[in-house]
């Protein structure tokens, strides 16, 4: 798995999370955008972009912080553990493993997530 790739996303997304955040403020604050000028719909669609944008920065941190775990492990000298070996053998299958969970827990929750959006907008 290529660890590179994930972590290049991770800090993109956290990044493009971050400056949005930072730009949006600022053009509330200069009272530009606010929420009687964007709608209901608008608020609505910017929370659907900030959940998608969490949702990339939760499944692309699962592989960097399993990676650098078990990297960890191995330099202060545990890499011949048996849960380490299993960790590094299984790498993939876990990874996936995790996101098949938090998938699951998003689909399973969606339904409650969405009467709650609709009840504070």
């Amino acid at each position: 798995m290529n660890i590179k790739k994930y972590l290049i996303i991770l800090a993109s997304t956290w990044g493009l999370l971050w400056l949005s955040s930072f730009v949006g403020n600022a053009l509330e604050a200069a009272d530009i955008l606010t929420p009687e000028k964007i709608g209901t719909t608008g608020l609505k669609v910017m929370l659907a972009v900030y959940l998608g944008l969490f949702w990339v920065i939760v499944f692309s941190a699962i592989p960097v912080a399993l990676h650098f775990f078990v990297r960890a492990q191995i330099k202060i000298g545990n890499g011949e553990l048996p849960a380490v070996q299993f960790l590094q053998t299984h790498f993939r299958r876990i990874v996936y493993c995790l996101w098949g969970f938090f998938g699951v827990g998003a689909i399973a929750l969606s339904p409650i997530a969405i009467s709650e959006w609709a009840k504070s907008i």
